[in-house]
């Protein structure tokens, strides 16, 4: 294969919340029974890619978990493998991951044992469906150093929290924008990069060495007018999950047929670990409308609209409506939770009314 991934997955957002207290983003829950991660994990298996680094940093023990057996994912065998990837400490070197481009240039040796000439560089919170083989089509056609894929702009998007592109009318790449209140022209980038495995290599070094931390803001934007970079247009959904609208909002866009299809019911399907769990059980006066219930989830109550994990319990006369259940989460009796974000193995007691809770 020509190409290996590293997804960068060492983001915890303090926007987030508890939600990420104890996770990374790139192990947020979605859709009943998966994680984050799974979708840029899809993508690169499906995409033939054999080799792919997990980074890793905070809070990254759930991470670790989830992909503790890597044959799921088809990796495993002798040729290829899943590679997890924490900070080493050593008497040496000291430092944590300072920055993208620190976390990739401390892992220099994994990138140096493998043999692919491209890399593809994604983050582990973004919710997706690409044939990265397709992005490298074009790549190698337009003659690119860097490709950077990109959407247009969606309604609701709020613009100061990606990376904005200017294209020029072949798709070469004028200006890349950090995160700004006052950029509102150009494609958003999605934080997915495809490049030469030699070239990402000597572009990190040189970047920390001196004394630069940031893949996008060290590394890339300072190159985009000496260097051929070039848009890679995904006309497919796509949604970051580092932010607890945009994470909400991906699990309830999951319920709108047309997004379940595209991401969940079609070919590649998301690959996940799973669980042990039984399947869901329903009591004689539950009621299930227009939801998803993960596996070993118990509903005596009534469920609109939501999104149910693993081994979640909703008491008798309990209605949840537009809310999403994490795993674990014990709804009592005669309870009313609209609009709710409910964290891991939380207990909600009976009689219990919420609105809008976990959302802020």
């Amino acid at each position: 294969m020509k190409m290996v991934g590293i997804i960068l997955a060492g983001g915890r957002t303090s926007s987030m919340g508890d939600l990420t207290k104890r996770r990374a983003d790139a192990a947020l829950p979605i859709g009943a029974c998966y994680r984050a991660i799974d979708f840029s994990l899809t993508n690169m298996v499906s995409s033939g890619i054999e080799n792919v680094a997990v980074v890793a940093q905070s809070a990254s023990g759930s991470l670790n978990d989830h992909l503790s057996q890597a044959q799921w994912w088809g990796f495993g065998r002798k040729r290829g493998g899943l590679h997890l990837i924490n900070p080493t400490i050593t008497p040496e070197h000291q430092e944590w991951y300072r920055g993208t481009a620190d976390s990739i240039w401390q892992n220099l040796r994994t990138l140096e044992k493998f043999n692919e000439p491209y890399a593809v560089v994604a983050s582990g919170d973004g919710i997706y469906k690409l044939n990265y083989e397709k992005v490298l089509e074009q790549h190698e056609r337009t003659g690119a150093d860097v490709t950077v894929v990109c959407v247009k702009q969606y309604p609701g998007a709020i613009l100061s929290r990606y990376g904005l592109v200017d294209v020029a009318e072949d798709g070469r790449v004028l200006r890349l924008k950090e995160k700004s209140e006052n950029e509102t022209e150009g494609l958003i980038s999605c934080g997915i990069y495809l490049l030469r495995r030699e070239a990402l290599m000597k572009l990190v070094t040189e970047s920390v060495e001196a004394g630069k931390y940031s893949f996008v803001k060290d590394v890339l934007v300072p190159i985009v007018e000496n260097r051929k970079v070039y848009a890679y247009v995904h006309d497919g959904y796509w949604k970051n999950v580092a932010y607890k609208d945009n994470y909400y909002e991906a699990n309830m866009d999951l319920l709108k047929p047309d997004v379940r299809r595209e991401l969940l019911e079609t070919e590649p399907l998301v690959l996940t670990r799973p669980g042990d769990e039984p399947p869901a059980r329903y009591g004689e006066k539950s009621s299930l409308k227009n939801s998803l219930v993960g596996n070993g989830a118990v509903v005596n109550g009534e469920v609109c609209c939501s999104v149910l994990f693993d081994n979640v319990t909703v008491g008798e006369g309990s209605r949840i409506v537009d809310s999403l259940l994490l795993p674990g989460v014990k709804v009592g009796k005669n309870c009313v939770l609209e609009n709710c974000i409910i964290n891991s193995r939380t207990e909600i007691p009976d009689g219990t009314v919420m609105k809008d809770y976990g959302r802020e």
